[in-house]
């Protein structure tokens, strides 16, 4: 996100008058900061992630599995699920201290 056209892109789709001064707020940089610890905190690890309850997906390939979820938790639920939720996990991002 350097590029000033895409810059200039995004700040006209979101409606941001004036993205230059966005960008340097010491405000939007907090919240920033805050919304980073949040996602680490949760084990968000990749782009896209999407965070449901206490249930993360991540990865374009996990798009459908989220749908499915909010469909219908309860098929996460069965011992099949169960059994896969509890294979080990290959990484682990380290947390912030």
């Amino acid at each position: 996100m350097t590029d000033p056209t895409t810059i200039a892109e995004l700040a006209r789709h979101l409606n941001v008058a004036d993205p230059e001064h966005v960008l340097h707020d010491a405000t939007v940089k907090q919240k920033l900061r805050e919304n980073t610890d949040w996602a680490i905190a949760r084990g968000v690890f990749g782009v896209p992630t999407f965070v449901i309850g206490n249930q993360v997906f991540w990865g374009h390939d996990a798009l459908d599995m989220a749908i499915d979820y909010l469909r219908d938790p309860s098929q996460f639920e069965d011992s099949e699920m169960r059994r896969i939720g509890s294979l080990p996990v290959g990484v682990v991002r380290p947390q912030k201290h």
